[in-house]
C-alpha cells in the first residue's frame, strides 16, 4: 500500500512539474522570484500565508464588494462586517487581523466612536486603520488622526490607492513592482 501511495505522490509532482514547464513554455508563467511569487501573464499570484488579514468595516454593498475585488486581486484574506461594533468583535476574537479600512457613517457605531473604542482598548497598537469615507474635512482627519488612524481614503477605492497602503505599511507582502491586474487577462 506504501508503494501506490509513494507512486501516486511520484505522480502528482511529475504533473506538477509538466504543467509548470508547459505554462513556462508558452509564456504563460514567469520567472520564480525571491519571495515565492511567479507572474501569471499580467497577475501577481503570491501565497496568501505572507499577506496581512484585513477587515473591511462599510454598510455599503457595493463599497465592500469593490473592496473585496480590490483585495482579491492583491491576494489578501479579509473579513467584511457592516458597522463598528461588529469591527470591535471582530478585531477581540480575531488578533490575526493586521489591517482595517473603515468607514466613517455606519449605523450602531461609527467610525469615529469605533476609533475611541480600538483606542481604550488599545488594539490600535497592532493594526494599521485607515479611514474609508466619503467626507474630507480637516477636523475629521485630525480627529481620526488623534485617535489612532493612520491614514485616509475617500470612496471609491482604487486599486492603486489600495496598493500603496500595503505596500507603506507590509513592504516585505507587497513588492513595488506588482502591476494591477488588466481586466480579463
Amino acid at each position: 500500500m506504501r508503494d501506490k501511495k509513494d507512486n501516486s505522490s511520484d505522480l502528482a509532482k511529475k504533473r506538477v512539474k509538466e504543467s509548470v514547464e508547459l505554462l513556462e513554455k508558452i509564456g504563460l508563467l514567469g520567472e520564480e522570484t525571491p519571495n515565492d511569487t511567479r507572474i501569471l501573464g499580467t497577475f501577481t499570484y503570491t501565497p496568501i500565508s505572507n499577506k496581512p488579514k484585513t477587515l473591511v468595516v462599510d454598510d455599503s454593498r457595493v463599497i465592500r464588494e469593490n473592496m473585496a475585488s480590490i483585495l482579491e486581486m492583491l491576494g489578501v484574506p479579509f473579513v467584511m462586517v457592516t458597522n463598528g461594533q461588529e469591527a470591535i468583535d471582530s478585531l477581540v476574537n480575531d488578533t490575526s487581523i493586521r489591517m482595517v479600512f473603515m468607514d466613517i457613517n455606519m449605523p450602531v457605531l461609527n467610525g469615529i466612536s469605533t476609533l475611541k473604542e480600538l483606542k481604550h482598548l488599545e488594539i490600535h497598537k497592532r493594526v494599521q486603520i485607515v479611514m474609508l469615507t466619503t467626507m474630507s474635512t480637516k477636523e475629521l482627519v485630525l480627529e481620526a488622526k488623534l485617535l489612532g488612524a493612520a491614514g485616509w481614503v475617500i470612496k471609491p477605492p482604487k486599486f492603486d490607492q489600495i496598493k500603496k497602503i500595503y505596500q507603506k505599511y507590509f513592504k516585505n507582502s507587497f513588492p513595488e513592482s506588482a502591476d494591477a491586474p488588466k481586466p480579463g487577462g
